[in-house]
């Protein structure tokens, strides 16, 4: 809950983490490139290790995510404005 809450802060982030699912819906078709892909399943892993560490820590999350978790999202940022711009130029890059 935390976790998510932080996604879309705008006092933190502005529109950086709420562009992102508007930018992916607006133009999906990006997905079918494999960049777009890996870049998504980066951001994805690395999300995913941060939420687990959260979890398996003995700490509070609460506690956690005040020491954290905008260190957490800024590590997070430069894939999310890649992911912005793909979705964004939505030319398709073929090898």
């Amino acid at each position: 809950s935390l976790y998510l809450k932080s996604f879309v802060d705008l006092n933190i982030w502005g529109l950086l983490w709420i562009a992102l699912p508007v930018v992916l819906i607006l133009n999906f078709r990006v997905l079918k490139e494999k960049y777009a892909l890996a870049m998504w399943a980066l951001l994805s892993a690395q999300i995913a290790v941060y939420f687990s560490a959260f979890i398996i820590s003995p700490w509070s999350p609460g506690f956690l995510a005040g020491m954290a978790l905008e260190r957490i999202l800024l590590h997070a940022t430069p894939a999310v404005v890649y992911l912005i711009a793909f979705h964004i130029n939505g030319r398709h890059i073929h090898s």
